[in-house]
């Protein structure tokens, strides 16, 4: 069995561009494929582990906000999130679900809630969510 043990990989070319030989011929850019940031949290805004996170916060009923360590490039990132609740209280009120909020470079919004019996979005305090960011740091 072999074992590479190195402490960087840099492109030859140029420094960023490292690609991985993915299925067949075609190829993955290493840093694109990479996660940037991401977070487990309460609704208290107390984060669980991290990375790239500086801090979590409560904004109010069903809106937080992580706040990022090193700045994204811009805000045309892609922030993916998910709950840790996902009960139907019964009374006609759907899954609970979280959502991404403003992008912004240094961070982002997510809110949190439910939809009534009527599609209307209900602001909720529930269960830890989870995000994960994709895209370029600045």
């Amino acid at each position: 069995m072999s074992k590479l043990v190195i402490d960087t990989i840099e492109g030859k070319t140029t420094a960023g561009s490292v690609n991985v030989r993915g299925e067949g011929s075609n190829n993955t850019n290493l840093q694109q494929g990479l996660a940037k940031a991401w977070a487990g949290f309460d609704t208290g805004g107390n984060l669980g582990d991290s990375l790239n996170i500086s801090s979590a916060d409560d904004d109010g009923t069903g809106n937080f906000g992580i706040n990022f360590t090193n700045n994204m490039a811009n805000n045309n990132y892609s922030a993916t999130t998910n709950i840790a609740d996902f009960t139907h209280n019964g009374s006609g009120n759907n899954l609970r679900c979280c959502t991404v909020g403003v992008r912004n470079s240094n961070s982002v919004e997510i809110d949190q809630g439910y939809t009534n019996s009527s599609a209307i979005f209900i602001f909720y305090d529930g269960a830890e969510m989870c995000c994960s960011v994709n895209g370029d740091l600045s």
